[in-house]
């Protein structure tokens, strides 16, 4: 068992109960064998905000191709040790893609999940319809903050006002079509810029009718970083009529690095590891830590490469490159 800061017993349940915990030799054994179980795409690298700790240069402005786009999910399967899972989250806004509800709907056709994160600004009824219609599994809501200057100091560019629409929308055409998918999350990223909102959170998450809300530790540049609820608080929390994800919490033993199951592919064809790479240094800085290009080698070769073999095999060993260091995830749940 991976014990927390104060042995709370509650608190090791849940990390028991964690769908990346319990990490066997014979899921090393599979994920260094058959495909990625998770790939997340980026779909664009255009975005309509400027939020204050985002590294995006301001020329990067490209969308994948649709003939790309459509190689890499002709190269995924989803079967028991396949691809069940594709994520349209990348550096940019995945809205400003023109064809992000077919490329939902072509992920939805080979059986396999999707859905992406988003700040929802760019969203209206005709591209809320359109996703649902093809069966988004989940829509996650960057919001970190419940009061409009908190919100907007942080993404620059946003409207609170319009955001919030934006959101009621989804759930009211949600309501009146009789779906209950999508999942509807918001997601907040705690720093010292909100970390006296998080009740406040949470009653907004509840009044715009989200099936649930987490809060996430900061990665990358921008936050002004504030010590995190003590465990006490989350266990001490009002109850709620939404589930609240309780990610910012501090483990003493890190969990298993998603970069064992999954991949992250660029606009351009470029594999890593994670995309947590792009949280942490620009563009021009990741190719040292490129493992393949699908322009020119099969999502297969990648995946099963001697090198990409070998650096999942070191990370379920909990031997972890330097810039490992300052990705939030393995100490979450």
């Amino acid at each position: 068992m991976v014990a927390v800061a104060n042995g709370n017993l509650r608190l090791n349940k849940a990390l028991l109960d964690s769908p990346y915990s319990g990490l066997s030799s014979m899921v090393q054994t599979t994920s260094n064998w058959y495909a990625p179980s998770y790939v997340q795409i980026e779909p664009t690298t255009r975005c309509n905000n400027r939020c204050v700790f985002c590294i995006r240069a301001p020329n990067e402005n490209f969308d994948i191709s649709m003939d790309l786009y459509k190689s890499i999910l002709d190269q995924l399967h989803c079967s028991r040790f396949g691809t069940k899972h594709v994520d349209l989250t990348g550096l940019g806004e995945p809205l400003l893609n023109p064809n992000i509800v077919t490329m939902i709907r072509m992920i939805k056709e080979k059986g396999m999940r999707a859905g992406f994160t988003t700040n929802f600004g760019p969203m209206n009824k005709t591209i809320a319809r359109g996703l649902l219609e093809v069966g988004v599994d989940y829509l996650y809501v960057s919001v970190d903050g419940a009061k409009k200057e908190t919100f907007e100091r942080m993404r620059i560019g946003s409207n609170f006002e319009r955001t919030m629409s934006a959101i009621r929308t989804v759930v009211e055409l949600k309501r009146e079509l009789g779906l209950k998918k999508p999942h509807l999350k918001m997601s907040a990223v705690l720093g010292s810029h909100n970390m006296g909102e998080i009740l406040d959170m949470i009653r907004l998450a509840e009044d715009l009718g989200m099936d649930s809300i987490s809060f996430n530790r900061p990665s990358g540049k921008g936050y002004e970083k504030a010590p995190l609820p003590p465990i006490s608080f989350w266990e001490n929390l009002p109850k709620t009529k939404i589930q609240v994800s309780r990610m910012a919490i501090t483990l003493k033993h890190p969990q298993p690095c998603v970069a064992l199951k999954g991949c992250y592919i660029t606009y351009d064809g470029w594999v890593l590891s994670c995309n947590s790479l792009f949280q942490i240094m620009p563009r021009s800085k990741l190719v040292p830590y490129i493992l393949g290009d699908l322009k020119k080698q099969s999502l297969r070769e990648i995946w099963q490469s001697p090198n990409y073999r070998k650096i999942r095999t070191l990370l379920s060993l909990d031997m972890r490159p330097n810039y490992c260091s300052y990705c939030p995830r393995p100490y979450q749940i």
